[in-house]
């Protein structure tokens, strides 16, 4: 850590995992570094070759062990966004809602669907978010991958893109998005019936967005309903009334809570209906 606070990265020392997870909830993180441009974020990425590290954008989807981690790279000092032509270039710790209204102002259209997702855009990538009939996949033209010995461009065909999931070496850097060009007003109301849509369909509150994937064009909502498992707590974590298919931290919840709670939402939904959950969220542990 010493040689990255040479080169003035910015390191911090024990943070609250509680800050860094959109659920609210880890324990400690021992050193979070925090890299401000793409050749500080290839320096950090050098030198912890040999040492267990994690990536971490907003945490949107990412719940930390209670237990804490030893090192964390986080993205969200890397945030600039550029527009070029039709295009917006962005770094990866940019957050989609930011993205969307930089798109929105410069006539850029196709990013409304997802303005209303609170994660970064290269945990976006990571994760081929989407919402409202649009993913990541449908606007990518390309990737800047980094990792301690590379540094390269991708197609987006070399993402592996499936289902809320991609599959690729290295850490997203830049992501460059192709967009269409409309009217800003236009633009804005679309945005404007997305987040009505949002405050009809989704809960407010710390969560990690969607627990599961639907299963064979069957959401994963309606599978927890029906084995009436809304409203159900463990310890401070809530099934919520609003959408059974997210998790809410109803206070003081441990990640266990939330642990707890998805393993038992898996298991009777496998007993009623006999198929297995798939988790959107990721658990993050050393």
């Amino acid at each position: 850590m010493d040689a990255l606070r040479a080169q003035s990265i910015e390191v911090e020392t024990a943070v609250s995992g509680r800050t860094m997870s959109a659920f609210g909830s880890g324990g400690t993180l021992a050193y979070v570094l925090y890299p401000h441009d793409t050749e500080e974020l290839k320096s950090c990425l050098a030198a912890l070759v040999g040492y267990r590290y994690h990536v971490l954008g907003m945490g949107s989807n990412t719940l930390i062990s209670d237990f804490g981690l030893a090192c964390v790279v986080s993205t969200r000092r890397l945030d600039g966004v550029f527009v070029e032509g039709e295009c917006l270039r962005a770094y990866a710790g940019a957050r989609l809602p930011v993205l969307a209204g930089i798109a929105q102002k410069a006539g850029l259209a196709g990013l409304e669907p997802l303005s209303g997702i609170p994660g970064s855009v290269g945990g976006a990538c990571r994760s081929n978010a989407g919402a409202f009939g649009t993913s990541m996949s449908d606007l990518v033209e390309k990737v800047r991958l980094v990792g301690a010995d590379f540094d390269r461009w991708v197609a987006p065909e070399e993402l592996h893109w499936g289902y809320r999931s991609a599959r690729f070496a290295g850490v997203v850097a830049e992501v460059v998005l192709r967009l269409t060009k409309d009217s800003s007003e236009a633009i804005a109301h679309r945005m404007q019936s997305v987040a009505a849509e949002r405050r009809l369909r989704q809960p407010v509150g710390p969560s990690l967005g969607s627990v599961f994937k639907g299963v064979n064009g069957v959401p994963a909502a309606r599978l927890i309903q029906s084995c009436g498992l809304k409203g159900v707590r463990l310890g401070g974590a809530t099934v919520s009334g609003v959408h059974c298919n997210f998790i809410m931290n109803s206070g003081g919840a441990t990640s266990r809570d939330y642990l707890r709670l998805a393993e038992r939402i898996e298991e009777e939904v496998y007993q009623r209906h006999g198929v297995r959950l798939e988790r959107e969220f990721v658990l993050m542990h050393d």
